[in-house]
């Protein structure tokens, strides 16, 4: 059996620039996606769809596409689903200018 990581965790948000790390909601940290936390808690679908009903958006980090209805959501129940995504004001410094 494959153990999962933190990144098939209900506390996971990516990070918008950099796809291996992203922000642990539970334990308000900086953690990889393949770490494994000792809350980790599995993504509830239906809480998926109420964020979704609420916010009118959720955000498919497998895809890399925002979800606005139920059925587009059904399209991506095998991805992984977030209700945000971590953003980090300075990330942008780090990418090289184009001349």
């Amino acid at each position: 059996m494959v153990e999962k990581g933190c990144e098939d965790c209900d506390y996971f948000v990516k990070h918008d620039s950099y796809d291996f790390f992203g922000l642990c909601l539970d334990e308000d940290r900086l953690i990889t996606k393949k770490e494994r936390c000792r809350n980790q808690k599995d993504i509830d679908i239906e809480r998926i769809e109420e964020i979704l009903k609420e916010k009118g958006w959720i955000y498919c980090i497998s895809c890399g596409e925002p979800i606005f209805t139920l059925d587009e959501l059904d399209d991506h129940k095998k991805g992984r689903l977030a209700s945000e995504k971590y953003t980090d004001e300075v990330a942008s410094e780090d990418s090289p200018a184009a001349d």
